[in-house]
Protein backbone atom coordinates (compact mmCIF):
# COMPACT_ATOMS: atom_id res chain seq x y z
CA UNK A 1 0.00 0.00 0.00
CA UNK A 2 2.89 2.48 -0.86
CA UNK A 3 2.14 5.95 -2.19
CA UNK A 4 -0.90 5.84 -1.18
CA UNK A 5 -2.11 9.38 0.35
CA UNK A 6 -5.56 10.68 -0.78
CA UNK A 7 -9.00 8.87 -1.47
CA UNK A 8 -8.32 9.31 -5.12
CA UNK A 9 -5.28 7.57 -4.63
CA UNK A 10 -6.83 4.43 -3.13
CA UNK A 11 -9.43 4.63 -6.16
CA UNK A 12 -6.77 4.37 -8.69
CA UNK A 13 -5.31 1.15 -7.79
CA UNK A 14 -8.97 -0.66 -8.08
CA UNK A 15 -8.34 -3.50 -10.11
CA UNK A 16 -4.33 -3.80 -10.21
CA UNK A 17 -4.05 -4.05 -6.06
CA UNK A 18 -5.63 -6.65 -5.44
CA UNK A 19 -3.81 -8.54 -8.15
CA UNK A 20 -0.14 -7.67 -6.82
CA UNK A 21 -1.00 -8.97 -3.38
CA UNK A 22 -2.62 -12.37 -4.90
CA UNK A 23 -1.69 -14.72 -3.68
CA UNK A 24 -1.35 -12.99 -0.32
CA UNK A 25 2.01 -12.76 1.33
CA UNK A 26 2.85 -14.65 4.43
CA UNK A 27 1.49 -12.70 7.71
CA UNK A 28 -0.65 -10.90 5.37
CA UNK A 29 -4.68 -10.20 6.80
CA UNK A 30 -6.42 -8.59 4.56
CA UNK A 31 -9.12 -10.00 2.46
CA UNK A 32 -11.18 -9.24 -0.95
CA UNK A 33 -14.12 -7.86 0.34
CA UNK A 34 -12.58 -5.50 3.06
CA UNK A 35 -10.47 -4.29 -0.53
CA UNK A 36 -13.48 -3.88 -2.37
CA UNK A 37 -15.08 -2.56 1.03
CA UNK A 38 -12.74 0.02 0.94
CA UNK A 39 -13.29 0.88 -2.91
CA UNK A 40 -16.54 1.97 -2.37
CA UNK A 41 -16.30 3.92 1.26
CA UNK A 42 -13.75 6.03 -0.90
CA UNK A 43 -15.72 6.28 -4.13
CA UNK A 44 -19.01 7.56 -1.96
CA UNK A 45 -16.63 9.77 0.22
CA UNK A 46 -14.15 11.68 -2.62
CA UNK A 47 -15.04 15.00 -2.20
CA UNK A 48 -14.72 17.35 -5.34
CA UNK A 49 -11.16 18.02 -5.35
CA UNK A 50 -9.86 15.57 -2.97
CA UNK A 51 -6.21 14.45 -3.43
CA UNK A 52 -5.50 17.68 -5.81
CA UNK A 53 -2.78 19.00 -3.33
CA UNK A 54 -0.84 16.58 -0.63
CA UNK A 55 0.18 18.57 2.62
CA UNK A 56 2.92 16.90 4.30
CA UNK A 57 2.27 19.13 8.00
CA UNK A 58 5.09 17.04 9.43
CA UNK A 59 7.21 19.52 7.85
CA UNK A 60 5.19 22.84 8.52
CA UNK A 61 6.87 24.86 11.60
CA UNK A 62 3.61 23.81 13.59
CA UNK A 63 2.48 21.07 12.51
CA UNK A 64 -0.69 20.93 14.25
CA UNK A 65 -1.75 24.55 13.23
CA UNK A 66 -0.96 23.51 9.87
CA UNK A 67 -3.22 20.37 9.75
CA UNK A 68 -6.16 22.05 12.06
CA UNK A 69 -5.74 25.31 11.81
CA UNK A 70 -7.40 27.40 15.08
CA UNK A 71 -8.42 24.62 17.00
CA UNK A 72 -4.68 23.09 16.71
CA UNK A 73 -4.49 23.40 20.81
CA UNK A 74 -7.55 21.30 21.54
CA UNK A 75 -6.80 18.70 19.19
CA UNK A 76 -2.94 18.75 20.68
CA UNK A 77 -4.50 18.42 24.03
CA UNK A 78 -6.65 15.48 22.92
CA UNK A 79 -3.62 13.59 21.56
CA UNK A 80 -1.54 14.48 24.59
CA UNK A 81 -4.76 12.91 26.71
CA UNK A 82 -4.71 9.98 24.32
CA UNK A 83 -1.16 9.11 24.79
CA UNK A 84 -1.10 10.07 28.96
CA UNK A 85 0.42 13.27 28.56
CA UNK A 86 -0.72 16.64 29.84
CA UNK A 87 1.26 19.68 28.82
CA UNK A 88 2.63 21.32 31.31
CA UNK A 89 0.88 24.71 30.23
CA UNK A 90 -2.60 23.18 31.04
CA UNK A 91 -1.23 22.11 34.28
CA UNK A 92 -0.28 25.29 35.38
CA UNK A 93 -3.45 26.75 33.80
CA UNK A 94 -5.31 23.43 35.81
CA UNK A 95 -3.19 25.15 39.01
CA UNK A 96 -3.92 28.69 38.70
CA UNK A 97 -8.08 28.04 38.24
CA UNK A 98 -8.35 25.81 40.68
CA UNK A 99 -6.64 28.00 43.48
CA UNK A 100 -8.33 31.27 42.16
CA UNK A 101 -12.17 28.87 42.89
CA UNK A 102 -11.03 28.04 46.23
CA UNK A 103 -9.89 31.37 47.37
CA UNK A 104 -12.92 33.02 45.71
CA UNK A 105 -14.54 34.58 48.61
CA UNK A 106 -11.93 34.90 51.10
CA UNK A 107 -9.62 37.61 52.24
CA UNK A 108 -6.89 36.79 49.92
CA UNK A 109 -8.83 36.51 47.24
CA UNK A 110 -6.83 38.80 45.35
CA UNK A 111 -3.69 37.72 46.16
CA UNK A 112 -3.32 34.23 47.04
CA UNK A 113 -0.14 32.05 45.62
CA UNK A 114 0.69 29.24 44.31
CA UNK A 115 3.49 26.99 45.29
CA UNK A 116 5.36 24.24 42.93
CA UNK A 117 9.44 22.74 43.34
CA UNK A 118 11.12 23.46 40.14
CA UNK A 119 10.54 20.42 37.77
CA UNK A 120 12.75 21.44 34.77
CA UNK A 121 9.66 22.03 32.34
CA UNK A 122 8.53 24.17 35.35
CA UNK A 123 11.52 26.41 34.89
CA UNK A 124 11.49 26.52 31.17
CA UNK A 125 11.93 30.06 29.50
CA UNK A 126 8.55 28.80 27.52
CA UNK A 127 6.83 28.26 30.23
CA UNK A 128 7.75 31.33 32.06
CA UNK A 129 7.33 33.33 29.16
CA UNK A 130 3.68 31.71 28.83
CA UNK A 131 2.80 32.63 32.79
CA UNK A 132 3.92 36.42 32.26
CA UNK A 133 1.96 36.49 29.38
CA UNK A 134 -0.96 35.31 31.11
CA UNK A 135 -0.39 37.54 34.18
CA UNK A 136 0.13 34.34 36.47
CA UNK A 137 3.76 34.53 36.99
CA UNK A 138 3.62 36.64 39.61
CA UNK A 139 1.43 33.97 41.57
CA UNK A 140 4.09 31.36 41.56
CA UNK A 141 5.75 31.36 44.87
CA UNK A 142 9.91 32.18 43.93
CA UNK A 143 12.74 33.03 46.56
CA UNK A 144 12.30 36.63 47.27
CA UNK A 145 14.71 39.26 48.85
CA UNK A 146 17.88 38.13 47.45
CA UNK A 147 17.59 34.13 49.45
CA UNK A 148 20.73 32.39 47.98
CA UNK A 149 22.43 35.11 46.21
CA UNK A 150 25.57 34.91 48.70
CA UNK A 151 25.22 30.60 49.33
CA UNK A 152 27.72 29.26 47.03
CA UNK A 153 26.11 25.97 47.80
CA UNK A 154 22.58 27.45 46.40
CA UNK A 155 23.57 30.02 43.92
CA UNK A 156 21.58 27.53 41.37
CA UNK A 157 18.24 28.54 43.21
CA UNK A 158 18.62 32.39 42.51
CA UNK A 159 16.08 33.59 41.50
CA UNK A 160 13.63 30.38 41.29
CA UNK A 161 12.46 27.92 43.54
CA UNK A 162 14.51 25.01 44.78
CA UNK A 163 15.31 22.04 42.86
CA UNK A 164 13.29 19.09 41.59
CA UNK A 165 12.97 17.94 45.19
CA UNK A 166 10.38 14.99 46.58
CA UNK A 167 10.97 16.04 50.51
CA UNK A 168 9.62 19.89 49.03
CA UNK A 169 6.15 18.53 47.74
CA UNK A 170 4.23 16.13 50.35
CA UNK A 171 2.43 13.97 47.62
CA UNK A 172 5.92 13.48 46.13
CA UNK A 173 7.74 13.04 49.52
CA UNK A 174 5.47 9.59 50.17
CA UNK A 175 4.87 9.10 46.37
CA UNK A 176 1.28 9.34 47.20
CA UNK A 177 1.06 6.09 49.37
CA UNK A 178 -1.08 8.08 51.82
CA UNK A 179 -3.76 8.26 49.05
CA UNK A 180 -3.37 4.87 48.08
CA UNK A 181 -3.57 3.13 51.52
CA UNK A 182 -6.40 5.23 52.12
CA UNK A 183 -8.34 4.35 48.89
CA UNK A 184 -7.46 0.95 49.87
CA UNK A 185 -8.94 1.38 53.02
CA UNK A 186 -12.60 3.42 51.90
CA UNK A 187 -13.09 1.11 48.98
Amino acid sequence: MTNIFTIQDLIKTEGTFADRLNPCPPGCKWREDQLQSWYKQAKENLVEGDGEEVVDHRKAENPFESRYGQGWEEELRKVLHRNGSVSIAHQVDHIVHESAQTMTGTKPEDDWRFYHDALTLMTSADLIDYMKAKGIYHRWILPEQGLFEDDTALKHYRGRPPGDSPELMPWDNNLNQDAHVSVEQHV
